[in-house]
């Protein structure tokens, strides 16, 4: 059902550089620029081949067949997310001037002093600007030689860092290609032990014959019998409130670098990064209302504002980030890093499926409370250990011929998760004034991050042959990837296994 996507960009870069060497300045490399990217999707994202979908009581699963739970005391919920308006295709450029200066003040100091300027301007699918805003980036670097001769370096560098504004944010506001959401609380009869799709004929058979029908694109909302509980109309109860700026983080860096003897190399860095402008969405008593027109009712929802805010969430991340290299002999290399980090606060603010994701701590405060609905923790991204170990030998190199063979060992923490689920929260709030109150939020049963997947390791060997026939080289380098066939849970996406809290 949905039209072809496109995702498409331009880019053009103008870079100048200049040496500058005195004898009493040191010498300068100078290096300047612009830079311009444009970010072009077209996009239908429909979430069903219908735009129909069904937030159930609970369900029965017996082997391959799943029979769903419906039940009418307001634990089911019927969703429509239609698609209003085709998309026209969304256009966020990023231009940016970039300057920076290497100076070498003598022969033990280096300096590295710069900035970027970015300004961002972005329309959405619909055509409507959302985006207008720019930043400034200082970088600030500096390396000390101890001893003069190079065996041992201590550098420390300070940089602020702007992305693009994210082209899924700045367009989820828009009509055009993005889906709205309409959801109804199921009333009819209690629905179980049936298939499927006996299940949803009964529940959809209940819904048009007490709306006047099924709603349509044409007409969201059908013939407006069953009210509607929320809703997230895109264009008209869900707004960018002026212009979002471009998220960032703040790192600071600090670290050695040693010479081992005449064939090896350490460093070691300490490393700080701290997040803001978080994409927020709020809707609360101060945000108001708006009507809309939809087929031939008019309906009032409470308006969304999504903005940036940097009150409400935390992200920090700290490292140790480790690196050697050893030349054993002339025929052996060995080398590895070794990160030990920390990830903390109470929004990921982004995830593998989405990437970039809309806080909602500003939504209908009054029905949650931060130490429950979005605690401080380890967040998903917290990974203690990463090791990787590394040998390379070469077996043999000669004018023709050269083989060599490697192993690489790798050990990679556990990723945190929780035990998480949503709660019928509506019944225990008094409504201040809300139009359609939440019916379910997120609710921690343990700590953030208080759980983990397993720890891996795994180990990987490949060889590299290399034949030269005159000016060509020909290689072939086969790989065994974990060789004692190492079985456990995937670290990288806790997708894979399930998480569900049944409540």
């Amino acid at each position: 059902v949905c039209k072809p996507e496109e995702r498409d960009n331009t880019n053009a870069l103008v870079k100048a550089s200049y040496f500058l060497s005195s004898d009493t300045l040191g010498s300068h490399d100078i290096v300047g620029g612009y830079d311009t990217f444009e970010d072009i999707r077209v996009s239908d994202n429909h979430q069903s081949g219908s735009d129909w979908r069904i937030l159930g009581t609970s369900a029965v699963i017996n082997g391959n067949n799943i029979s769903p739970i419906f039940r009418g005391d307001g634990t089911t919920i019927i969703q429509f997310d239609p698609i209003l308006l085709s998309s026209r295709g969304t256009s966020f450029k990023t231009n940016s001037f970039f300057a920076n200066d290497t100076w070498r003040v003598n022969d033990r100091l280096s300096l590295s002093l710069g900035v970027r300027f970015d300004e961002n301007d972005g329309e959405n699918a619909a055509g409507v600007k959302v985006a207008k805003d720019s930043a400034i980036s200082p970088r600030l670097a500096a390396t000390f030689d101890v001893r003069g001769n190079g065996n041992l370096l201590l550098h420390g560098s300070y940089g602020q860092y702007v992305t693009a504004l994210a082209n899924s944010i700045g367009d989820s506001t828009s009509p055009g290609g993005v889906p709205s959401s309409i959801q109804w609380i199921y009333r009819g009869p209690d629905i179980s032990g049936v298939s499927s799709s006996e299940a949803l004929r009964r529940l959809f058979d209940w819904f048009a014959a007490a709306n006047n029908g099924l709603p349509t694109v044409a007409s969201p909302v059908g013939g407006g019998v069953v009210p509607v509980s929320a809703a997230a109309i895109r264009g008209v109860n869900s707004r960018i409130n002026g212009s979002l700026d471009s998220p960032n983080v703040t790192e600071y860096v600090a670290g050695v670098t040693a010479r081992i003897g005449s064939r090896g190399l350490f460093r070691a860095d300490v490393v700080h990064r701290e997040w803001g402008n978080f994409y927020h969405s709020r809707t609360d008593t101060s945000t108001g209302a708006v009507a809309a027109q939809l087929g031939n009712l008019t309906q009032r929802f409470d308006l969304t504002l999504v903005e940036n805010n940097d009150d409400l969430y935390e992200r920090t991340y700290q490292g140790l980030h480790t690196q050697f290299r050893f030349r054993a002999t002339d025929r052996l290399d060995l080398g590895g890093n070794w990160t030990l980090s920390k990830t903390e606060g109470n929004y990921n603010a982004e995830n593998q499926g989405s990437g970039p994701l809309t806080g909602g701590l500003g939504n209908y405060p009054e029905y949650f409370d931060v130490s429950w609905n979005a605690p401080v923790g380890y967040l998903g991204i917290d990974q203690r250990h990463r090791v990787n170990l590394y040998g390379v030998y070469k077996i043999l190199d000669n004018d023709r011929h050269s083989l060599s063979a490697s192993l690489l060992q790798g050990y990679y923490s556990g990723l945190p998760y929780e035990e998480a689920g949503t709660i019928v929260i509506r019944p225990f709030v008094t409504n201040p004034g809300y139009l359609q109150p939440p019916l379910r939020v997120t609710y921690f049963f343990s700590e953030r991050g208080e759980l983990r997947t397993p720890d891996i390791m795994r180990t990987d060997v490949s060889f590299n042959y290399d034949f030269r026939i005159g000016n060509v080289d020909l290689f072939l380098k086969p790989e065994i990837i974990n060789v004692f066939n190492a079985d456990d849970i995937d670290t990288t996406d806790v997708r894979y296994f399930n998480t569900t809290i049944l409540t």
